[in-house]
């Protein structure tokens, strides 16, 4: 019978042994580095640490912990100056993070960066136990809004206290004298410039000509007043179509009297002028045609008896005294 044997070297079984131990120790420090995450490690003005050798450590001091691959990724920023090291542990969105300034290791051969990885490590943990306790809110996600049908933009509304400035032309008769025995009857116009700075009140500014001629004895009278004057309007009623305007007038100016006699041997040409002046209220109701109005005027008011024509055998003839007057009145408005 023939048996075969096998030598080995004096050593081997040692040598053996000694590679198993190798290989079995790579397998556990890769399987434990397989389930560690790789930390993202940024290190500024730190030439005596080993930023290689510091993930290896932190990559060994975390291996125990459980379930570390469904844990948060983190980030690591280290800083160095001459006596301190800033460890800045934080998520990728910095919504949560731990910063901490520890003195620098002492200058040694060795375990320098070992030291620095279980800084990182410590804090690490806490802040995976500060994300457990304080998670992220959940976001339901919504069904989205009906779309919304566009609309057309509506009219901006016109400006009900807009300033404008109207202008007037009117005319019509008027009565003076009122209580004589021969009441002066004569036609006038006018041209008023009215200034509404609010929505019912407004300035206005009236220009007025007036003339008659009077039968008189042995002769007539011719009568002309020209006056200029100032005043305040106000509004009582206001519609869309329709408006009761209520004036109040001041008016001064000159006024002329002219006899002239049909029989130059008995009575004598003569003419008296002067200044003249008058208060005046007028309300008129009117309708409105967008832009322009129509309205009847209805006036009176006292006349200062400063010019007078004195006639022989009849009764004076002047400007003065209680009046009445109608008239027609169209305006037409200008936005200013």
């Amino acid at each position: 019978m023939i048996r075969n044997e096998i030598y080995f070297p004096r050593g081997a079984p040692l040598f053996g042994a000694l590679l198993l131990c190798l290989v079995f120790a790579t397998t556990g420090v890769a399987a434990a580095e397989g389930r560690v995450q790789p930390f993202p490690l940024s290190i500024q003005e730190c030439e005596h640490l080993d930023g290689e050798e510091i993930k290896r450590l932190l990559y060994l001091e975390l291996a125990s912990v459980e379930n570390i691959e469904n844990l948060p990724p983190l980030s690591i920023e280290l800083f160095c100056d001459e006596t301190s090291v800033i460890v800045n542990v934080f998520n990728p969105e910095r919504t949560q993070k731990i910063q901490r300034t520890v003195p620098a290791p002492e200058k040694m051969d060795e375990g320098e960066e070992r030291q620095i990885a279980l800084i990182i490590a410590q804090f690490a943990g806490a802040l995976w136990r500060l994300e457990e306790e304080n998670p992220p809110p959940v976001v339901v996600p919504t069904a989205p809004d009906p779309p919304v049908k566009p609309t057309e933009p509506e009219p901006e509304p016109e400006a009900t206290n807009q300033i404008r400035l109207d202008l007037e032309i009117g005319g019509g008769i008027r009565a003076r004298t009122l209580g004589s025995s021969k009441t002066l009857v004569g036609g006038y116009g006018e041209i008023d410039f009215v200034y509404r700075f609010s929505e019912r009140v407004a300035l206005v500014a009236a220009i007025d000509v007036e003339g008659s001629n009077v039968d008189r004895l042995g002769g007539e009278v011719g009568a002309l007043a020209i006056t200029a004057g100032l005043g305040i309007s106000g509004l009582l009623v206001m519609t869309d179509r329709f408006q009761l305007d209520a004036r109040f007038l001041f008016l001064g100016g000159y006024a002329r009297l002219e006899g002239r006699a049909r029989d130059s041997e008995a009575f004598t040409d003569n003419v008296s002028a002067g200044g003249a002046g008058e208060a005046r209220i007028e309300v008129a109701p009117t309708l409105l045609l967008g832009r322009t109005t129509i309205g009847l005027c209805l006036q009176g008011g006292y006349g200062l008896p400063v010019v007078v024509a004195q006639v022989r055998d009849d009764d004076d003839v002047s400007f003065g005294g209680w009046w009445v007057g109608v008239g027609v009145r169209i305006g037409f408005g200008i936005a200013i």
